[in-house]
Parts: C-alpha cells; sequence; structure tokens
C-alpha cells in the first residue's frame, strides 16, 4: 500500500479523531479516559492545543512562545467547535509554501517541518484510538497511516534508546503495523 501523501495523512487523520469525538454524548466528556490521570475532554483539549502548538512554531515562534500562544483563546467553548477551529488552522499552516521544509523549534530539538507533521499526524491517530478505547467506540486504526506511523515511532524509539523487550511488539505482532505502533507508543492493543 502507497504512502499517503502528508496533507492527505494530516486530513484523514483528522477526520478520524473528529468522528470519535463527535460520537461521545457531551455529558461523558469528564469520564475518565484510557490516558492515566486524564479525562476524555482532556484528551479532547490535548489535541486542540497541539493543533494551535503547531500554528505557532509553523509560524517562527519558539516552542515556549507557541505554548503560550496555544492557551489563548482558552479551552471553556464546545469541544467540537474547538476542535474544528483549530484543526483548520493546523492544516492550513502544514499547507503554507514550504512548511513541511521549514526548520521548527520543537521540545524535542529543533526538526523540520516533515518530521513535525508526522507526528501531529501520529498524535491525532493514537488519541483517537484513545478516545475510542475510552468509550468502547471503534478503535480501528486507519490502515493507510499506520504503517508510516509505526516507521516514525520505531525510528525515534530506537534513536532515544528507550527501546525495551517489554516495548517491543512480540515477534508475532511484527507484522502489523498497527499493533507495532499502539506498543511502541506505550499502549496495549
Amino acid at each position: 500500500m502507497p504512502a499517503p501523501d502528508l496533507l492527505d495523512a494530516l486530513h484523514t487523520a483528522t477526520a478520524g479523531f473528529r468522528d470519535r469525538l463527535v460520537a461521545i454524548p457531551a455529558d461523558n466528556l469528564a469520564s475518565p479516559s484510557v490516558c492515566d490521570g486524564w479525562s476524555i475532554r482532556d484528551i479532547a483539549d490535548h489535541i486542540v492545543g497541539g493543533n494551535r502548538f503547531a500554528v505557532g512554531l509553523l509560524d517562527g515562534k519558539s516552542a515556549q512562545e507557541a505554548l503560550s500562544a496555544a492557551f489563548i483563546g482558552g479551552f471553556d467553548d464546545a469541544v467540537i467547535d474547538l476542535f474544528d477551529q483549530s484543526a483548520l488552522a493546523q492544516h492550513a499552516a502544514f499547507a503554507q509554501p514550504g512548511a513541511i521544509g521549514r526548520l521548527v523549534d520543537h521540545p524535542a530539538g529543533v526538526i523540520l517541518g516533515d518530521e513535525f507533521l508526522h507526528l501531529r499526524i501520529g498524535d491525532l491517530v493514537l488519541h483517537a484510538w484513545d478516545l475510542a478505547r475510552s468509550t468502547d467506540g471503534d478503535d480501528t486504526l486507519d490502515p493507510t497511516l499506520t504503517p508510516m506511523l509505526a516507521e516514525l515511532y520505531q525510528r525515534r524509539t530506537t534513536a532515544q534508546a528507550e527501546v525495551t523487550s517489554a516495548a517491543e511488539p512480540s515477534t508475532r505482532d511484527q507484522d502489523d503495523p498497527g499493533v507495532r505502533l499502539l506498543v511502541l507508543s506505550g499502549r496495549t492493543p
């Protein structure tokens, strides 16, 4: 299966997260999630903040400035509206000419825009899975995105020398990029 275009992949990941978010009744947003110590709303707010953070970084802000800017606008409005606004702004920021090749001041260090875009896609895909698992929703991972993301997480984990035998997928699961992605990101499939 060919790798998706990165902006198409961002669109697919964004739509997947949104689909899972809108399926959650508003009165369930305060419920605990599978992310230790986070509610379902905390996951949504994290994604909104990450989308805003991406816009700031791609605008040339430092990581600290982009983080501060991510809080402007707050998180008190309707969660779907906040997500939609931030997702559109993030897509527009990555679609700017030169954004993919731009260096950004990410908290993990200075990285290229395309690596940052891969990380944002991964955040959307993995937290969509978290939402689904938290609410007994559809936790199917998109098969067009998981090979690319599993490779990214494998490279980053290996580069950080954090791979342990406990973090490695079993031999049985080595060929399943979705399982590998979940395990490498610290999740239990």
